[in-house]
């Protein structure tokens, strides 16, 4: 289908058309029927091989239709791209789709099969699509890539006559891309879905599941024997529909599998903390993909191991650019194929008819040079340690500088210098405009992204002019033009296990310690990065729909109206936790005399003080009678005599609960707890009673008594400074070692104990 033959084609339509005709006739031609009864001929019969070559190999009905799902994400990215491209819809358009079906389910096997081996393993269906997304991102990506680059000249159009390739490659192009790129979205989501479908049909019964099909048949065969529905995607359509309802009505109509309940023997269900991990600011598949070869550089370099071309490349014997054969030999295989690479655009450009097609081939060799040019940096020694080539010199300036003297030169030669002649553009200026704007765009979203990266611009815009729009733009650049930037990924929990039968337990750590991530994971609200926390031998995840039954949360911040009265507060979220309205008004106020706001009820919140609000704030934490009370920070802000009410509080109800408080002021921890665990830098240090928290200092602890400054020996730890009746200055150190010769030994405190621990590499 030549762009010629293609012209003829629309003349004699247009012909055709024209034609004077009675009302109510039509002229229509039957090559479009032609080529659908054709797709339909062949694509049928295909996908049924391939539905039975996948059945076969996967042992299964069901996964090899979560593998088919590529299929019209296939003819979705085919569509779009014949449209964009305006390429004309042919036989060979048809077989094109047809090879499609054989190639774009490739991903999806290999990220079906990833996941069932994982199930089959023992993970959950999230963690098990998640991780084979993470794995299997790089080598779809990178196959996917492979054949689209082999594609490409097929589908460029010169306007030669009878070129067949184009309409067949633009359509296995588009399919490729487009599926491969939702298959990455599509398929995990889909396999967890079919997944909870499997444990839905365990749960009603075979018999059910029979009964469900065949109902489901018998709605839909009369329907089309009859011809009420007669084309196949309103048969499909209807089935897929009324196959859904009469699963929601069986889901509906019959018992559900009852969750699991965590045992609780005569008290509270014991918590049990195994190996928790947390690490904030992962990077994705996407970017581990992008960033492969600089992370494992960094591997082999933190091993003590060297990356070749981290130095240079010596092409002489003493100075890497030596003029010799041997160091031409050796330039031309380093720079040779990126040189060709930089050349085959422009040279595929020649026979490309198209403007748009122009101007990216052109543009692409603009990227290859500018990669050219980074090789050459390297060569000369401007790398570092990882191989990575170090910003600055002429070849910085001209890498940014080359897509724009190209684009000059695009728009010189393809648009300015045919009209100066008074001849016919053959691009238009809409392309060289498009071109200068994307480019513009792309080098300001990456110079940003770069920016933030290295520190020399925030995230958030702190002044000026429309604050919020300019704090997201940065976000959305940082997000766009940094996937190949490194992260800095936060380890904020690493390896923290314990168990907890009963009593207050204190959490106490400095800030940044892990401490709000530590209770928020105990809470439900996030997910652990790896371990597993069991309530009452039961997952966590397992009950965490239903998991205010038995875990209630007190944030550092509870945010609560001051226009409503504690009463009004504690009756809305009774209603939002579903309590039966008899049981509302007892439950209500025995919680406000339990926390001793009985003769406060009625004030407004924005009235009571700072323990009070947080004694309200505890009632509703109460409201559905919790074995389990996790609280961050609650005596923060708080006066003294606040503080010790609201210790006393927790002391009480920890008499048969599970109380879990975070704080870093030991004080609160050595009158009210049984028992204290303490944080440092993401890991546990310090398990056991708090009297026991002083050992860790014993023998360790300093008096040093002088005048003026006074230096620390290293690893010493100052941990209290004040003056002495003489004038002096009386200091209490923490040290292995005697810090001054006129130091004498002191007995440990839990406050030396602390700092001890959390000042320890």
């Amino acid at each position: 289908d030549g762009t010629a033959q293609q012209a003829v084609q629309d003349e004699v339509a247009a012909v055709v058309q024209s034609v004077p005709r009675q009302p109510g006739y039509t002229v229509e031609l039957p090559e479009a029927d032609e080529q659908a009864s054709m797709f339909r001929q062949f694509a049928l019969p295909a996908v049924a091989l391939l539905l039975l070559v996948l059945a076969m190999t996967f042992e299964s009905l069901a996964l090899p239709v979560l593998v088919l799902l590529a299929l019209p994400l296939t003819l979705l990215g085919a569509t779009w791209l014949l449209v964009l491209t305006n390429t004309p819809t042919g036989y060979m358009t048809a077989a094109g789709a047809i090879m499609l079906f054989g190639l774009t389910v490739n991903p999806a096997i290999l990220l079906v099969d990833r996941m069932q081996q994982r199930i089959r393993a023992g993970w959950s269906s999230g963690a098990a699509a998640l991780a084979s997304v993470r794995e299997r991102t790089r080598p779809v990506l990178m196959t996917s890539a492979t054949t689209i680059a082999a594609l490409w000249p097929l589908a460029l159009v010169t306007g030669r006559e009878n070129e067949l390739w184009p309409p067949f490659a633009t359509v296995v192009i588009g399919g490729l891309a487009t599926s491969t790129l939702l298959t990455l979205l599509v398929v995990p989501v889909a396999f967890v879905l079919l997944r909870r479908l499997d444990e839905l049909f365990g749960r009603v019964g075979p018999w059910l599941v029979v009964g469900w099909l065949a109902a489901t048949a018998a709605i839909v065969v009369p329907l089309t024997l009859t011809e009420v529905v007669t084309s196949l995607l309103w048969q499909i359509g209807t089935t897929f529909l009324i196959g859904s309802a009469m699963l929601a009505a069986i889901v509906l109509l019959f018992r559900q599998r009852a969750l699991p309940e965590p045992v609780a023997a005569g008290g509270p269900p014991v918590l049990e903390v195994r190996n928790l991990r947390k690490v904030y600011g992962r990077p994705g598949p996407l970017r581990r993909a992008l960033r492969a070869q600089q992370d494992f550089a960094a591997e082999v370099g933190a091993a003590g191991g060297h990356v070749a071309g981290a130095e240079g490349m010596a092409l002489g014997d003493d100075k890497p650019w030596r003029w010799s054969r041997a160091a031409l030999e050796r330039m031309l295989a380093r720079f040779g194929p990126p040189l060709l690479l930089a050349a085959a655009p422009f040279a595929i450009a020649t026979q490309v008819s198209a403007g748009g097609w122009k101007l990216v081939l052109w543009m692409t060799g603009a990227a290859f040079g500018a990669r050219l040019l980074g090789d050459i940096r390297r060569a000369r020694g401007h790398a570092n340690a990882a191989g990575q080539v170090t910003p600055g010199g002429p070849e910085g300036v001209l890498r940014v500088m080359l897509p724009w003297l190209v684009l000059a030169v695009f728009a010189t030669v393809m648009v300015a210098i045919p009209r100066w002649r008074g001849d016919v553009a053959t691009v238009l200026p809409f392309w060289p405009a498009l071109g200068a704007v994307l480019l513009a765009a792309g080098q300001l979203v990456r110079r940003s992204a770069v920016r933030q990266q290295q520190g020399l611009l925030g995230p958030r815009a702190e002044a000026g002019p429309l604050r919020y729009p300019r704090t997201l733009l940065r976000r959305w650049m940082r997000q766009l033009g940094g996937l190949d930037l490194p992260l800095r990924p936060v380890l904020a929990l690493a390896a923290v296990s314990f168990r907890v039968e009963r009593g207050m337990v204190g959490v106490l750590g400095p800030n940044g310690a892990g401490k709000t991530t530590l209770l928020r994971q105990l809470a439900g609200i996030l997910d652990p990065t790896r371990g597993a926390i069991l309530l009452g031998a039961v997952p966590l995840r397992l009950v965490q729909k239903v998991l205010a039954r038995w875990v209630g949360y007190l944030p550092q911040d509870a945010g609560m109206p001051p226009g409503l009265s504690g009463r009004e507060y504690l009756n809305y979220f009774a209603a939002l936790y579903e309590l039966p309205p008899q049981l509302r008004t007892e439950r209500v106020d025995s919680l406000l005399r339990e926390v001793g706001l009985a003769d406060k009820a009625d004030d407004n919140i924005g009235s009571l003080s700072g323990g009070q609000r947080q004694r309200v704030a505890v009632a509703r934490t109460l409201l559905r009678l919790p074995p389990v009370i996790i609280v961050d920070e609650p005596t923060v802000g708080l006066d003294p005599r606040e503080r010790i009410r609201f210790r006393n509080l927790l002391a009480r109800l920890a008499e048969d609960r599970i109380v879990l408080f975070s704080t870093h002021v030991v004080e609160d921890v050595a009158v009210a707890c049984e028992r204290v665990l303490v944080l440092a830098k993401g890991r546990l240090v310090f398990d056991g009673p708090p009297r026991a928290l002083a050992d860790a200092a014993e023998g360790r602890v300093w008096e040093v008594r002088g005048d003026g400054e006074y230096e620390l020996p290293p690893g010493a730890v100052l941990a209290e400074e004040m003056p002495a009746q003489d004038g002096g200055v009386v200091r209490r150190v923490v040290a292995d070692q005697r810090p001054a010769a006129s130091a004498t030994p002191l007995a440990a405190r839990l406050e030396d104990g602390y700092l001890w621990l959390i000042a320890a590499p």
